[in-house]
């Protein structure tokens, strides 16, 4: 899933490209997204 080229911080609200929209909890440095 491609989300965008700029920072997450954590309280972030992003849009995926199938219209989910996915609230940033927690990030670290790899910039991996957990899902699920």
């Amino acid at each position: 899933m491609y989300l965008a080229l700029q920072q997450q911080k954590p309280g972030d609200i992003v849009k995926s490209m199938s219209g989910q929209t996915i609230e940033i909890l927690n990030t670290d440095a790899e910039g991996r997204l957990k899902t699920g």
